[in-house]
Formats: C-alpha cells, sequence, structure tokens
C-alpha cells in the first residue's frame, strides 16, 4: 500500500511515452483523430480530485480495499504505463519491496538531532523522471529485538 501510494503520489516517470491513437474517439466533447500523438500526465492521474479523495495527502490505507494495481490494467495508477508497459515493472517492483520490507525490519528510523518534521522538503526537482530536489536525511537506529 506505500509503495502503490508513493507511485501514485510521485510516479518514477511523470509523463509516459507518447502514444498514437489508432482508431478515432471522443473525450470531454472533443474528437481526437487516428494519429494524433497523446502524452499521458501520470503526474496529474494521481493528483486528480475527481478520481482521489484528499489527492496531495499520502495515505496508502486508500489501497487497502481495493484491487488497484500498478500493472496498467487500471488508468488511476499507471506508474509504469499501459498496453506495452515497462519492461522492468516486475525486477523493479521486486526490488523495491524487498529493499523496502529489510529496511523496515532491521531498523526504526528517526530524523537528524534538531530537525523537525516541518523541516521535510518533499519538493521535486524537474526532468524526466521524479526524484526528490533535496536528500532525505534520516538516522537508522538498529533495532534488536529480531
Amino acid at each position: 500500500m506505500v509503495i502503490k501510494e508513493t507511485w501514485k503520489l510521485h510516479p518514477p516517470t511523470p509523463l509516459l511515452l507518447p502514444r498514437e491513437v489508432m482508431s478515432e474517439f471522443e473525450i470531454n466533447g472533443y474528437t481526437i483523430p487516428v494519429k494524433t500523438r497523446l502524452h499521458v500526465n501520470v503526474w496529474a492521474i494521481g493528483r486528480d480530485p475527481d478520481t482521489w479523495k484528499d489527492p496531495e495527502m499520502f495515505l496508502p490505507e486508500r489501497f487497502m480495499a481495493n484491487n488497484i494495481e500498478a500493472k496498467g490494467q487500471n488508468f488511476k495508477l499507471l506508474s509504469f504505463g499501459s498496453g506495452r508497459i515497462c519492461p522492468g515493472m516486475y525486477m523493479g517492483t521486486t526490488m523495491v519491496e524487498f529493499g523496502l520490507a529489510n529496511m523496515l525490519y532491521h531498523f526504526d528510523w528517526k530524523l537528524p538531532e534538531g530537525m523537525a518534521l516541518e523541516d521535510i522538503d518533499m519538493e521535486e526537482a524537474p526532468g524526466l523522471t521524479v526524484s526528490r530536489k533535496s536528500e532525505l536525511l534520516l538516522v537508522p537506529v538498529k533495532y534488536f529485538d529480531h
């Protein structure tokens, strides 16, 4: 749920590779002709208030009672595209899940001395892929009760 929510708010690629329309269709009163090149804004989909309740808030539990997956079949969560999806999706997803699980299992996390929660800067850097503008600084504390 945490990974899906992170992909909703901070998709790996905010704009999908352009797609070419294969058959004419209409959307919101506009006719889209064949051969039109479309760019899908995944970042905007993840923040759409018509699609998500409180779209700007980090709420992983929103994925608890639904079957929304990032495999391109549900257009609310298109972190890796749809149709011919990213070939590295399964490996990338497995590595993120495995890495996060290990970090959470072996460590507790705290902010550096003198830093408050409000001091964390979540601003994103511009670019083809999404990354944080400034580093996230956390202090790992070894968890010994395992």
